[in-house]
């Protein structure tokens, strides 16, 4: 008699298996569900199994039956009810444990999937007798790859990719021959920034798949490595490759456009194009290709501004379109913003779009200079002018002649350079001090401030004559605070230009240290994120930049934590910590992935402040 848990046989009147110690009773009710699964008869199926489960609803078998005949139902939450029944039942139970995790993993809930796969990952599969083996194959390591291969997923989609990377570097050495698995692992290390494992991961997949139907993505997706790789010539021959056998593949068309965007070789471009198209593909493709360069050409103007400026959120995307009208006219712009938004950056981008470009860009800081000072660098002046002016000089309005002169924090302006800043604006002229000729102010005008102008004026420190010549074209700024979705890419533009400048190696940021830095309430804009940055490349060398380079204190988790931080006594930051973690623990029931969530931090940083603390390790399941 063969044991249908584990294959093993066994007498004929054995009651028990001898190998696995599971009741061969229950042999006959096994055997007849899968009659009826074999024969596609699943309401037959489901409705036996519910009957066998409350005939002995203790029995891990009967539970997992159920899970497999909801599961081949379509019903998939009642399935996943019934396999997590059946791990509670029996701890060892690979298969339910598996199943369980990938339909946590196929319903949104990978914090879940993770702490399933992983219980699973450390159980040994018995795939003889399973229904699933015409899913997972009847090898063993098969199945425990394919918990290896789910666990990766999971921990890419709750955003830990190099516990997700390791997880699919498992998979693939237990089984050798899974695509999949190294196919997003090459994807996971092209997120990472590591190309070249990426690239050897995409060709591992492809020698896998060969010229099946996965054989056009992979190799598109190995194109990409190449070209981050900076290895163009490879990257454009596995472009050419795909368009030769899919002349209307809109990814490898736009990639392709990417290509020769960075190379900026049309001759070429011609020339390879007419040696992998026919000439009846050569018009669409030569179609999508315009448009694929055009699309990356404005995606580079949203997310980088020509003149330094950053950012893919939305309040950033109507700066730089209201950067872009500005430019278009000669009117006076007043930027509004906190200190460290950015706002002489985006006077230098109105002056760079704008006709002026050729001409000079002259700023001036309004409230760094005292009045006696700031009105002959504004208006210059003339020889004997006062005592020590042994020369003439010109001021900053005429060397901006034919360009922009950009007037920081107006609104530290004196009074009386006030009305004489307002003449000038209306009358578009001016007399250097000391002197009587007038000269033509042939200048466009560009002025900052983080003060509130209106309250200025309100209170009679501004001018309103003054205040509504300015106010022609405000500019608003948002603080970094309200556009945080900008900070990762901030963050990446700074580590990567310190790190060229220095000769560092920093490549990428850790994805704990992007949640550090979206924690952070950033008083300091722009300016505080780039000085961070800058000096966590001075004082490290590494190849990631990780939460502990950046000098900030840990975000505040979510939840039980400012619950509990109430009830415990300050000036002990240590014991505070120590106390949050150990009552979300308790109330996650020790489950390490709950405990992180409840917390709103990783697994990796939890288990980190749990050595620190001296907190005992948790259960994973």
């Amino acid at each position: 008699m063969s044991c249908p848990r584990c294959g093993a046989k066994n007498p004929a009147r054995a009651q028990f298996c001898s190998h696995c110690g599971f009741g061969l009773e229950r042999r006959q009710d096994a055997a007849e569900l899968r009659s009826l699964l074999d024969k596609g008869d699943i309401a037959q199926l489901i409705e036996r199994a519910g009957a066998w489960v409350r005939q002995q609803p203790g029995d891990a078998l009967a539970l997992r039956w159920l899970g497999h005949a909801c599961f081949f139902g379509g019903r998939h939450e009642e399935a996943l009810e019934h396999y997590r029944a059946a791990c509670r039942k029996d701890p060892a139970d690979f298969e339910s444990a598996l199943q369980a995790g990938t339909l946590c993993l196929a319903l949104g809930r990978p914090l879940e999937a993770e702490a399933l796969l992983e219980k699973a990952t450390s159980l040994k599969p018995q795939p003889q007798a399973s229904p699933l083996a015409g899913v997972y194959g009847q090898e063993p390591r098969a199945w425990v790859a394919a918990a290896w291969l789910n666990l990766g997923l999971a921990r890419r989609e709750a955003g830990d990719l190099e516990a997700a990377a390791a997880c699919l570097e498992k998979a693939g050495q237990e089984d050798p021959n899974s695509a999949l698995a190294f196919s997003v692992l090459g994807e996971l290390k092209l997120r990472q920034g590591d190309f070249a494992k990426a690239i050897a991961a995409y060709e591992r997949a492809l020698q896998i798949a060969g010229d099946g139907p996965n054989a056009l993505a992979l190799r598109n997706d190995l194109g990409v490595a190449c070209f981050r790789n900076s290895q163009l010539d490879k990257a454009l021959e596995h472009f050419k490759w795909v368009i030769q056998r899919d002349p209307r593949n809109a990814n490898a068309i736009h990639n392709l456009g990417l290509l020769y965007l960075r190379q900026g070789d049309p001759a070429s471009l011609a020339q390879d194009l007419q040696g992998v198209l026919k000439a009846d593909d050569a018009a669409g493709v030569l179609v999508g290709l315009t448009r694929s360069l055009v699309d990356a050409a404005r995606q580079e103007a949203r997310s980088h501004d020509p003149a330094g400026l950053v950012g893919v959120s939305a309040p950033m995307r109507q700066v730089f379109d209201l950067i872009q009208r500005a430019a278009a006219s000669t009117a006076t712009v007043l930027v509004l913003g906190e200190n460290g938004t950015g706002k002489e950056m985006v006077a230098r981008a109105i002056h760079e779009a704008s006709d002026r470009r050729s001409k000079p860009f002259i700023a001036v800081h309004c409230a760094a200079l005292p009045e006696s000072l700031l009105e002959s660098e504004l208006f210059g002046y003339e020889k004997g002018a006062f005592t020590g002016a042994w020369r003439s000089k010109p001021g900053r309005f005429e060397l901006a002649e034919g360009g922009t002169l950009f007037l920081d924090e107006i609104g530290d302006l004196d009074p009386g350079l006030q009305v004489k800043l307002l003449r000038v604006i209306q009358e578009r002229s001016y007399e250097r001090l000391g002197g009587t000729k007038t000269y033509k102010a042939d200048v466009r005008l560009i002025a900052a401030t983080h003060d509130d102008l209106r309250r200025k004026v309100a209170d009679g420190r501004f001018r309103e004559d003054l205040f509504y010549r300015l106010y022609v074209i405000p500019v608003l700024l948002p603080p970094l605070r309200q556009r945080s979705e900008d900070i990762p890419e901030l963050a990446r533009f700074f580590l990567l230009r310190t790190s060229r400048r220095t000769g560092k190696s920093f490549a990428r940021l850790h994805p704990d240290a992007v949640e550090r830095l979206k924690a952070h309430a950033w008083p300091g804009n722009v300016r505080e994120l780039e000085n961070i940055i800058e000096c966590a490349v001075a004082l490290y060398d590494d190849t990631v930049l990780l939460p502990e380079y950046l000098g900030l204190e840990e975000p505040p988790a979510h939840g039980v934590r400012e619950a509990a931080l109430k009830d415990v006594e300050p000036g002990n930051r240590d014991a505070a910590e120590k106390e949050v973690i150990l009552r979300a623990l308790e109330q996650s029931k020790r489950h390490i992935s709950k405990a992180a969530q409840i917390l709103g931090i990783s697994r990796r940083t939890l288990y980190r402040k749990m050595g620190r603390l001296g907190i005992p390790g948790a259960r994973k399941m």
